[in-house]
């Protein structure tokens, strides 16, 4: 289950800064307000790497700068992806290790 040592761990950041915290609870509020409720995804890797890798695109992005906005589509495009296939996961009730009720 994705949680902020395991975000720290991913992004081989040197500490679980209070800004390693903010991005890592705005990645699970953009999962959820993407349809993606974090309690289906128990166990789920694909879940977990999207909210890392929404964390980390968010904590390498802090002060952004227009050099940044290049690669910008790349990584949206990879979220959009992401989101797509865990959707589908829900839709068929594949969650993968999901505490289903």
């Amino acid at each position: 289950m994705a949680n902020l040592r395991g975000f720290v761990e991913y992004g081989k950041l040197e500490c679980d800064d209070r800004a390693a915290e903010i991005c890592f609870q705005a990645a699970l509020s953009f999962a959820e307000h993407a349809g993606l409720p974090e309690g289906r995804f128990v166990g789920n890797a694909l879940y977990d790497l999207l909210v890392y890798g929404v964390a980390l695109k968010e904590y390498e992005n802090r002060g952004f700068s227009p050099a940044i906005a290049v690669n910008s589509f790349v990584q949206n495009s990879w979220v959009t992806a992401q989101v797509t296939a865990l959707k589908k996961m829900l839709e068929y009730g594949k969650t993968g290790g999901c505490v289903c009720e």
